[in-house]
């Protein structure tokens, strides 16, 4: 690979002197076995040692040296020259006024990469790269591209040769050091990452570029050396470093990989690299990752290219575009070198296949360079930050969208078809990905995700407005007639607000509301006033205003010994539709769908599918888990295959009750087997079958212990396509849950959907034994006897090669087994416990002692404490258990739980408080969350008391 200096690496600066034509580089991929580098196409172009092949400027100057280690000051004085500046970091070299003869001699030098002209600069309008204009970034609601500066509130780690920091065009909030050989600090000294940050996040501020994400909070992860080199070792670094991120409690929405490296897919467990991105996505973090370039400028199928051919990442292909627009009618800009010249076609160097999820913009992409100004780049590297910035806009108001749902986003909404107004030419593999196009297209939720809210000290529980249930209230709660009170939602950040809703859960104690806005909860502009409405029926009040925060400001003129009554509050972005009906509909009876619904929820508990395999002539089975029975696996082969499959994984042996099917495409499956497997060699049978009704699932009743579920299709009538299979469930043996048989002392006011119910439990003698129940959590008591009905003999044939599907981390609704009690199953680990200022150390809680409580002081509060454990990363929680010491505070108590503490759901409460003796909740439906909350209220003094808390699967 040939190198250039870091001020020219990522090709000739747009709008400076042509000085150094081949001085150029543009990273060539190279499929490394051992390591890993950015995704450029190959370039021909090369440059002698030491010469500048283009006359050299003189007068005000910009000397760049090639060895970073070579002292400037010093190479200057050898011709007798006082630098003005000197540059060490983002790049080596000087400032300096030289004459004609001095560039001249300087030219020559041995050490000097060339020689600059140092142009004047002013404030400047900014400009819209062709790539974000092309995807309709500069017309997104979100993005909201005006040249003023107001930031995409997302958090974006990007894992390459680092960020420059010092540009002044990008949020980079962090970072960390994953190389370490060159630097010890994560700033780049290549160019390639900040070239990337800058399509994802630049800034809107009338300067420079905008990324399509503007603003967006960037985290520099370098894994990538000064030359565009890494290893695995230093990729494995920087995932984990994410992982770490989450669990501490700082929230990565996305993560980009413009890199590539060799390698095939597998399920998780197939190497080091999958396996800790499947824990990445495992983790709620999308990753998406470039689809690599071919050798010698020619694109190949991706399936040997990572980290693009695992399937939990979304991977980009790469295309032309050089004005901005669809159509074909663009010309390659002449100081971009790139051997791809055709607009709006397939780049000729992007790799390819069923791997690939989407293409966006890669060719001549205009971003920020290191020490300041802007380059052109060309291959999938620069395609995959378009598709990250546009999945941070999704994040930015869908914090708690997990991998997958991101993933049905971008494919559905946020994409077009090749061969729609805005598609593209030139892809012949035979698998067309969409195209990215978010335009104006309307990516906003269908309202936003609260991250916190407040309510006056004269009131219940502010989560009240927002745990999702109409029939809870929120109102006063003190004894005499209140003056006045009110409640208030966090959007987390200040947004674009069209409509503001609301619904009462009880009326007449409203007479006087006033709806305000604030961006700093401390200054507030009423937008309007209004009063008493019936129960259940959903008000709106449109505007157009910015703001963060959304307060319900009740004033009781009339003396009423209440004031408040709001069950819910909405607040819609522009373009949302109201997503509940606005007034309480007659329920009517529902009919069997006979065309397939969007998703079909399972109540019974389901195991966890970590991963899927396929066979080579099929599409990804990463769609029998997906949860979206539209979406269905099939062969994909170009003649009648012999047989195909699909396979799902459950990380290890467990005992199978039932195996559940549902077909999205009907007639492919006149004849196909049920099997199972411990190892993926040895199948055997459980059933044969055939085609069935779409939309209506199917049930196969086992008792059977298994790793590997396999759906296996032959082909008697010579199909042109076999399979159909749409979603695939695998669950546990029955497991009867007693009936309490204690009168309940503990009776919430607040439920969630589910017919669960706190009940005391039976519990030992208080000792620290108390904190661990001895039991498995999955070892059954009587293991069934495996006889295998058939051991097929068929060998795959070589286009039926194994293609695996991994983890998307949440793809299934259920825990690894049916719900347990606190007699069968073992309390999740706490990793961490954290609490409000007005309450003591969380610890006391997990301490398995029970005479330890934990206390919070309201006196000087607002009349509310929380205290929140931690389980390391989301878990399917079945049974919460906790137990106040004797005697202690008491005080209101709900319990919350989240996953990752930017929204919370409410699952009981509030509550009355029983010392002595252990109460539990039992949810009838597993509910995954990594942090379990819970939330004292009170009117002064001390509350809470509780000692120890249990979590359960």
């Amino acid at each position: 690979m040939t190198h250039t200096p870091p001020a020219g690496r990522s090709g000739r600066r747009i709008g400076q002197p042509a000085v150094a034509t081949a001085a150029v580089l543009v990273l060539v991929l190279a499929l490394l076995p051992a390591g890993f580098l950015p995704n450029a196409p190959p370039s021909t172009s090369s440059r002698e040692a030491s010469a500048q092949e283009e006359p050299v400027p003189s007068g005000n100057v910009i000397v760049v040296l090639k060895d970073r280690h070579t002292d400037p000051r010093a190479e200057a004085r050898t011709e007798g020259v006082n630098p003005r500046r000197v540059y060490r970091r983002a790049l080596n070299g000087f400032a300096a006024t030289l004459t004609p003869a001095q560039a001249e001699r300087f030219a020559r030098h041995n050490r000097v990469a060339f020689i600059s002209a140092d142009v004047p600069v002013a404030v400047a309008s900014q400009s819209v790269p062709t790539g974000v204009k092309r995807i309709g970034g500069d017309s997104n609601p979100i993005a909201h591209i005006d040249g003023v500066d107001a930031r995409v509130d997302a958090d974006v780690a990007v894992l390459d040769t680092g960020i420059d920091a010092n540009t002044g065009d990008l949020n980079v909030v962090g970072g960390v050091d994953c190389d370490g050989v060159d630097t010890g600090n994560w700033q780049d000294e290549n160019g390639h990452g900040t070239h990337v940050a800058g399509t994802i996040g630049a800034l809107d501020n009338n300067a420079g570029v905008v990324g399509v994400a503007p603003g967006a909070r960037l985290w520099s992860v370098r894994v990538l050396n000064n030359t565009g080199g890494g290893s695995t070792s230093a990729l494995l670094c920087g995932l984990d470093w994410v992982v770490e991120q989450v669990q501490t409690g700082q929230p990565i929405d996305v993560v980009n990989m413009s890199l590539a490296g060799s390698g095939a897919d597998g399920d998780c467990d197939n190497s080091a690299l999958h396996e800790a991105i499947c824990n990445v996505v495992a983790a709620g973090v999308a990753v998406v990752a470039a689809a690599g370039n071919g050798p010698s400028g020619l694109g190949r199928d991706a399936a040997s290219t990572t980290p693009a051919t695992y399937d939990q990442v979304i991977a980009v292909s790469a295309f032309n575009d050089f004005d901005g627009q669809p159509g074909g009618l663009g010309t390659k800009p002449q100081n971009c070198s790139t051997s791809s010249t055709t607009d709006d076609a397939f780049a000729t160097y992007s790799n390819y296949g069923p791997d690939v999820d989407v293409a966006a913009p890669g060719t001549c992409i205009a971003s920020l360079a290191i020490g300041g100004g802007l380059a052109y780049r060309s291959g999938t590297s620069m395609a995959a930050p378009h598709v990250t910035g546009a999945v941070a806009l999704f994040k930015s108001l869908n914090h708690g969208a997990i991998p997958s749902a991101v993933r049905s986003w971008l494919l559905g909404q946020a994409s077009q078809p090749q061969n729609s107004a805005v598609g593209i030419t030139g892809d012949t593999d035979g698998f067309a990905e969409p195209v990215l196009a978010i335009g104006k297209l309307a990516i906003n939720p269908q309202l936003y995700e609260f991250v916190g809210s407040h309510s006056s000290f004269n009131s219940l529980s502010s989560t009240l407005v927002r745990d999702g249930n109409e029939a809870t209230v929120w109102k006063t709660n003190v004894a005499t007639p209140p003056n006045s009170a009110y409640v208030y939602v966090d959007l987390g950040g200040v947004k674009p607000i069209a409509t503001v809703r609301w619904v009462f859960a009880q009326t007449g104690i409203a007479d006087d509301m006033r709806i305000q806005v604030s961006d700093d909860a401390t200054t507030w502009t009423t937008l309007g006033l209004r009063s008493n409405a019936p129960v259940g029926v959903w008000q709106a009040y449109p505007t157009t205003a910015d703001a963060r925060y959304v307060r319900f400001v009740f004033w009781n003129h009339n003396g009423d010994a209440q004031l408040g009554g709001l069950g819910e509050v909405q607040v819609l972005p522009p373009g949302a539709s109201p997503p509940t009906p606005s007034s309480t509909p007659t329920k009517t009876p529902t009919k069997t769908p006979t065309k397939t619904p969007t998703r079909t929820p399972t109540p019974e508990p389901t195991y966890r599918i970590t991963s899927s395999t396929r066979s080579s002539n099929s599409v990804s089975g990463s769609v029998v888990r997906d949860g979206n029975v539209s979406t269905y696996w099939t062969s994909n082969a170009s003649s009648p295959p012999n047989s195909a499959w699909v396979f799902v994984s459950l990380s290890s042996s467990k005992p199978i009750g039932k195996i559940k099917w549902v077909f999205g495409q009907t007639g492919h499956a006149d004849s196909w087997k049920i099997q199972v497997s411990k190892d993926k060699t040895h199948w055997t049978t459980l059933a044969t079958k055939g085609n069935a009704p779409v939309g209506v699932w199917q049930t196969l009743s086992v008792s059977v212990t298994a790793r590997y579920v396999r759906f296996y299709f032959s082909n008697p009538n010579g199909e042109a396509q076999v399979g159909g299979v749409a979603e695939i469930q695998v669950l546990p043996p029955a497991s009867p849950t007693p009936t309490p048989t204690r009168t309940p002392t503990l009776t919430p006011t607040l439920m969630p959907t589910s017919t669960s119910t706190i009940t005391p439990i039976s519990s030992p003698t208080a000792t620290a034994t108390d904190t661990a129940v001895p039991s498995p959590t999955e070892t059954p008591t009587a293991t069934p006897t495996e006889t295998p009905t058939e051991t097929p003999t068929i060998t795959p044939t070589e286009d039926q090669t194994a293609q695996s599907d991994g983890s998307e981390g949440e793809g299934s609704p259920g825990p690894e087994s049916a719900v347990a009690t606190s007699a069968v199953a073992e309390p999740y680990r706490v990793v961490r416990t954290s609490h409000s200022r007005n309450g003591g150390s969380g610890t006391v809680l997990v301490d398995g002692d029970p005479t330890t409580s934990w206390v919070a002081d309201l006196t000087d509060s607002d009349g509310e404490a929380t205290v929140t454990l931690d389980l390391g990363q989301p878990e399917p929680v079945g049974t919460i258990q906790w137990l106040f010491a004797a005697g202690g505070p008491a005080g209101e108590m709900r319990i919350d739980v989240s996953r990752g503490r930017r929204g919370w759901t409410t699952l009981a409460g509030p509550g009355t408080t029983n010392s002595g003796e252990w109460q539990q909740l039992v949810l009838d439906e597993p509910v995954t969350a990594r942090y379990v909350r819970f939330t004292f209220t009170g009117t002064g003094g001390q509350v809470g008391g509780l000692a120890e808390v249990r979590v359960l699967p």
